[in-house]
C-alpha cells in the first residue's frame, strides 16, 4: 500500500494567522520520499519523521513533544498535546491539542519503529520522546535538520534540478550541508501541501475549516494552494453529488 496518501481525511488544526511562502510540497514528492524510506529504510528515525509529517500536517514542535504513549495502535490515532511545563509546546497552545487518525498501516510502521529502532531513552521529565536519540528527545531544530536532508533530491535517488553530481556536491555529506541546498524543502510546505491534497480530495472548505479550527479566510489566505479554476470545478461537482444524493 502506498504510505504516502491518508486513507483517512483527517485535517490537522492550523494556528489562526500563521504567514506561509508560496511553496508546498506536491504528492508525487512525498511519494517519491516515503517509498524510498520504506525500501531502503524502513520504520527508522526518518522513515517515522516524514510519514508522520505528511500525514497528520503537524508542525514541528507537534512531531518534536510527541511520547511513545500518544501513539494508540488500538485506535490507530496519534495524540498532540500542549505541555509547555515539560518543555513541549504547541504554537497555539491548548487550543492546538487534537487527535489525529492515521492508517493502520502508518500506525505498524511506528510500531516497528519503537520496537526496533527507537533507543530506550526518557528525557529530562521522566517521558519517553517518539523521536529520541540515545540522549534524550530530540531539538527541534535537529528535526528539521532531517527533514532537510531527506527532501534534497539526490537524497532520495532524484535527478539534481542543477544537474549536479552529488559526490562532488557542497550540499550533500551532512545535515548542515542539506540545510543549504536551494531544492530542498522545508517542514512548513510539506504542511502545506498535505493540507492541499486533502482540499483537493473534494472535501468541503468549511468541513476543512471546522476541523482546522481556522476561518475560511485564513483558510483560503495562507493554505489553499488550489487554483481559481480547481476550487470552482470541485464546488460543482461537490453541488452536483449533493443534487444526486437529494433526489
Amino acid at each position: 500500500m502506498d504510505e504516502s496518501l491518508p486513507e483517512k481525511v483527517t485535517v490537522p488544526s492550523l494556528e489562526p494567522g500563521e504567514n506561509v511562502r508560496d511553496t508546498l510540497m506536491d504528492p508525487d514528492e512525498a511519494t517519491a520520499i516515503l517509498s524510498f524510506l520504506e525500501q531502503y529504510h524502513y520504520a527508522s528515525f526518518d522513515h517515522v519523521l516524514m510519514l508522520l509529517l505528511w500525514q497528520t500536517g503537524a508542525r514541528i514542535a507537534g512531531i518534536h513533544g510527541l511520547d511513545v504513549d500518544d501513539v494508540n495502535p488500538e485506535e490507530e490515532t496519534i495524540e498532540l498535546r500542549h505541555r509547555p511545563e515539560q518543555g513541549t509546546r504547541l504554537k497555539n497552545g491548548a487550543d492546538g491539542e487534537r487527535i489525529v487518525a492515521v492508517p493502520e498501516t502508518t500506525i505498524a510502521v511506528v510500531e516497528d519503529y519503537i520496537d526496533v529502532n527507537r533507543p530506550a531513552v526518557t528525557d529530562g521529565n521522566g517521558r519517553e520522546p517518539l523521536f529520541a536519540t540515545t540522549n534524550g528527545r530530540m531539538h527541534k531544530r535537529h528535526l528539521s535538520k532531517h527533514v532537510y536532508k531527506w527532501t534534497c533530491p539526490c537524497q532520495y535517488n532524484q535527478p539534481c534540478p542543477a544537474d549536479k553530481d552529488p559526490m562532488g556536491c557542497e550540499y550533500t555529506g551532512g545535515y548542515d550541508s542539506a540545510v543549504e541546498c536551494p531544492h530542498n524543502t522545508r517542514p512548513h510546505d510539506i504542511r502545506r501541501g498535505a493540507i492541499t491534497y486533502w482540499l483537493k480530495r473534494d472535501v468541503p472548505d468549511r468541513a476543512v475549516s471546522d476541523r482546522m479550527n481556522v476561518s475560511v479566510q485564513t483558510l483560503d489566505r495562507h493554505y489553499d494552494a488550489r487554483s481559481k479554476e480547481e476550487r470552482a470545478e470541485q464546488r460543482r461537482q461537490y453541488l452536483a453529488d449533493v443534487a444526486l444524493d437529494e433526489d
